[in-house]
């Protein structure tokens, strides 16, 4: 079974500064998610010892890297004035994704298209996995899904259907919901958040199905990310069982 291990997502913790990442591991989790966007993270900002430093400090703190978001506006690709800068800082962060462990990559990419195939060729000669977030993507070896719920909710889409469909090219799938006014909520406290997520159904199906070995905690755009955290960790263990989401052994 995969996707054992809840993995937050740093960017929205703060910089992933020594302070940021003890506290994640305080709080027990084993992984991280992190963010080519985030200060101190940016490919452009970090040299070859910055990125050892940076697999350095998570490992003192015995944490796996479950992969990095670079998540840009699928608009970028399309706006020619955009386009190949989107293109330009997607492979910027291949290479560090390569350099960091040959991580998951999250991306959001245009259904087909130069810019796909470039994108795509170059993650295949690096040995990076794609993970394809864009709502409604479908599994294309040698390319990868990422599931957000949250923005499938917005689409209009079943993230419990979503599961099945991507199966085992399901390499980056996350925990997220949307309520019924159209806001992220904590993933989970429905209904109490207005949440729409059916989230028991969604986690046993990304636990049975998805061979990520993590579940990605997207704390993005939540008021308290760090009690949302907890929160999920909660919903997580009533779930499916305390023992997954720090990768304790059974």
């Amino acid at each position: 079974m995969g996707a054992a291990i809840l993995s937050p997502t740093v960017s929205a913790l703060g910089s992933p500064t020594r302070d940021t990442l003890d506290r994640v591991h305080s709080a027990g989790f084993r992984a991280v998610q992190l963010s080519a966007a985030q200060p101190g993270m940016r490919p452009r900002d970090l040299d070859q010892s910055a990125r050892r430093d940076v697999i350095a400090s998570l490992r003192r703190r015995e944490l796996a890297l479950s992969g990095i978001d670079h998540l840009l506006p699928l608009e970028h690709f399309d706006d020619p004035s955009f386009a190949h800068r989107a293109v330009e800082t997607t492979i910027a962060a291949i290479g560090l994704a390569r350099d960091l462990g040959q991580v998951v990559l999250s991306v959001n990419l245009p259904p087909a298209g130069a810019a796909r195939l470039e994108i795509a060729r170059r993650a295949q000669f690096e040995g990076v996995p794609l993970a394809d977030c864009r709502p409604g993507a479908i599994p294309e070896p040698p390319i990868g899904i990422g599931l957000d719920p949250a923005a499938l909710l917005a689409a209009g889409l079943d993230p419990v259907q979503s599961v099945f469909a991507a199966g085992p090219l399901l390499l980056a799938p996350r925990l997220s919901d949307l309520s019924t006014g159209g806001m992220r909520v904590i993933p989970g406290a429905a209904p109490a958040s207005g949440g729409r997520l059916s989230f028991e159904r969604y986690a046993a199906s990304v636990a049975t199905i998805s061979a990520a070995e993590a579940v990605i905690v997207d704390l993005r755009q939540l008021d308290d990310p760090w009690r949302a955290a907890e929160t999920v960790v909660s919903c997580w263990d009533r779930a499916l069982g305390p023992a997954r989401w720090m990768g304790r052994p059974s």
